[in-house]
């Protein structure tokens, strides 16, 4: 009676490493059995009753997966159930097969008459099955051929085949030490500043054969399990971890020979920092151009963490402007005007961008941003007419007209910032004032035009 306890770690170092490329290790039927033929992926059946760790490798997938709780299965389905594990193979039609710990049986379907009608069957591999409940005949093929159950089975259908090549090798194997061992952990984007992505580095020399990688946290268990073939012509494997959770983990590393023997193993821990993506807000308005403490620029609206450095960006004709900014207060920030030839871009944009302590950055979207000089307001008091506006303008240009279009302007005048305009007026006709600032050789648009009234 051939039972699985010491070949359930070998075939479990079959599913991991023969994707590998170490497939000339086996004869044919085995490298068929791991990866399976033209399977149909039907469901014909589920795992359940599970105790212990039981696997099952379904359809064209070339690894195992943990059963938990319950899971379907079709043709050519592989499950496992290792040195102390049970489990229930309930076939659609009815039938239950009971799996002794340390078995391996793949799940046959022959539905080949074309009427409809499937014969239902394992192949037991390794182990041992008891039919619990039958419905209809199924075939068994074990170590001793094949038979038809027609009954419940009252005794164990046992594998007793001698041992595969591989088998052979693994027991007979004597295991060599290796000559250079170690592991580091460190950011897989050298070039960035801080990283989400880490890699586990294992410098190895010595026997050829596999190295196993297992990651796992204490919230969510195993979150990465990979593998790479020791070669004589490498020394160094990497593994990329990517998308980890901030928080601490752990990982062993298992160096398999090529009979699957244990060489050496080694365990390390490694921690992810919680680095807090910047939280970003802005406002929808469109900035327009004021000043501030002498200089022209934009005030706006942008909160983030206060632990955060802002800076912006300004966008004109495809070049990036990287503007002055001043705080105005924790949520309000005014960009200075990186240069005058500015204000003549007719597409100007910017964004708002935040930086955390590990430097991981997060930016607005690129939003729209009014470079033109503000539109002058008129504003009348006792002693005349005056002009305000956000920019501190130098100078004003004022046409008076006898229509609102401004085809008969009767007057037109500059005059300083710092003076009202007075206007003695000499007709009774209805006039109409419009004014446009003026500063560095700039000017805003004209004001819509507004009538003076009887004054």
């Amino acid at each position: 009676m051939i039972v699985a306890k010491k070949r359930a770690t070998s075939l479990l170092g079959v599913s991991l490493i023969i994707v590998g490329g170490l497939v000339p290790l086996f004869k044919q039927n085995i490298v068929n059995f791991v990866f399976g033929g033209g399977t149909d992926d039907v469901e014909v059946g589920a795992v359940a009753q599970v105790k212990g760790s039981v696997l099952v490798k379904s359809g064209k997938l070339t690894t195992f997966e943990t059963v938990e709780g319950k899971k379907s299965v079709s043709n050519g389905s592989r499950v496992w159930t290792t040195d102390s594990a049970s489990a229930e193979l309930q076939l659609e039609n009815g039938n239950v097969i009971e799996l002794a710990p340390g078995t391996l049986i793949e799940v046959q379907i022959d539905d080949s008459s074309g009427w409809g009608a499937k014969k239902y069957g394992v192949n037991v591999v390794q182990g041992s099955i008891q039919a619990k409940t039958l419905v209809v005949p199924m075939t068994v093929n074990h170590s001793g051929g094949t038979i038809v159950l027609s009954a419940p089975t009252t005794e164990p259908i046992e594998t007793k085949s001698p041992p595969t090549e591989a088998t052979i090798t693994r027991i007979e194997a004597k295991p060599v030490k290796p000559q250079y061992f170690e592991i580091g952990v460190g950011d897989a984007d050298k070039n960035q500043r801080f990283s989400m992505k880490k890699a586990v580095i294992i410098r190895a020399v010595g026997p050829e054969g596999s190295l196993r990688l297992q990651v796992k946290n204490d919230r969510s268990g195993v979150v990465y399990l990979g593998t790479k073939l020791v070669e004589s012509s490498k020394n160094e494997y990497v593994f990329v971890l990517d998308g980890l959770d901030p928080g601490a983990y752990s990982f062993d590393v298992d160096w398999f020979g090529l009979a699957f023997e244990s060489i050496d193993s080694k365990k390390g821990v490694f921690e992810v920092s919680d680095y807090r993506p910047p939280l970003v807000q802005v406002q929808s308005e469109i900035p327009v151009l004021s000043e501030n403490q002498g200089s022209l620029g934009w005030s706006v609206g942008f909160a983030t963490d206060s632990a955060n450095t802002v800076t912006a960006k300004l966008y004109c004709r495809e070049k990036t402007y990287l503007p002055e900014l001043i705080k105005s207060s924790d949520q309000s920030f005014f960009i200075k005007i990186p240069d005058l030839d500015f204000l003549s871009c007719d597409s100007a944009t910017y964004q708002m961008v935040a930086t955390n302590k590990q430097g991981v950055e997060k930016s607005t979207e690129r939003r729209r941003i009014d470079s033109s000089l503000p539109v002058p307001a008129i504003v009348s008091g006792k002693d005349g007419i005056g002009f305000g506006a956000p920019v501190k303008y130098e100078s004003f240009l004022i046409e008076l007209s006898a229509d609102k279009d401004f085809d008969r302007v009767q007057f037109r005048s500059q005059i300083s910032a710092q003076d009202p305009f007075v206007f003695d007026r000499k007709s009774k006709d209805r006039l109409y004032i419009r004014v446009k600032g003026q500063i560095r050789g700039l000017s805003s648009s004209f004001s819509s035009a507004q009538a003076l009234g009887d004054w």
